[in-house]
């Protein structure tokens, strides 16, 4: 929480030297800075950049809105690498946006999300998984989730849908790419 509030006190900073290369978007790359912000104080965060640079400013979370709206998913199954506590802010904020959260699950023994493995979060994701869900959503950008998408899919015959794959799909689609990306899940791929 703490590191999270860090990043927010400097987000308009780093984002104006970011934008003095003239990228076609700027990312916030941290799914859960967004459940720390809040629903109404993200989207003001996010109208303060892109106000301040001129540039279009994403976040993870809001990324992974748009994706599931995009997919259609109005009920998810969630899955996280993070502590209890997180979790449920992250599962708050899933249902301040208007999605229903159908079964939540965590993934144990967590000591760095970026030393996880594309097997423990497809296991993760087939924990979280519930008959209601029409997508699973794993959060956590630095869990490594794009590899395992495809697998996911597979197994649970519904869209998975990462932080760090819909951030990328948010980030190339608004800045114009629109070729698909193979190998990281239906959305990447524009299949659905």
């Amino acid at each position: 929480e703490e590191r999270n509030r860090s990043q927010i006190e400097h987000l308009p900073e780093c984002a104006a030297l970011l934008a003095m290369v003239k990228p076609r978007v700027i990312v916030l790359a941290h799914t859960a800075t967004s459940g720390t912000m809040g629903k109404d104080a993200e989207a003001a965060m996010v109208a303060r950049i892109e106000r301040e640079t001129g540039v279009p400013f994403i976040t993870a979370f809001g990324s992974v809105v748009a994706a599931l709206a995009h997919l259609g998913a109005k009920c998810i199954a969630l899955g996280t690498p993070y502590a209890a506590d997180t979790t449920e802010t992250t599962k708050k904020n899933l249902e301040a946006h208007g999605l229903e959260v159908a079964s939540v699950a965590r993934l144990e023994n967590v000591k760095n999300i970026y030393e996880e493995t594309a097997a423990r979060a497809r296991e993760l994701a087939r924990k979280a998984d519930s008959a209601p869900a029409q997508a699973v959503f794993l959060s956590g950008v630095g869990m490594p989730t794009l590899d395992a998408l495809e697998g996911i899919e597979a197994d649970l015959g519904k869209p998975a849908v990462s932080s760090a794959a819909a951030m990328l799909w948010n980030a190339l689609r608004v800045a114009g790419v629109i070729e698909p990306v193979s190998g990281c899940g239906s959305l990447l791929a524009g299949r659905r």
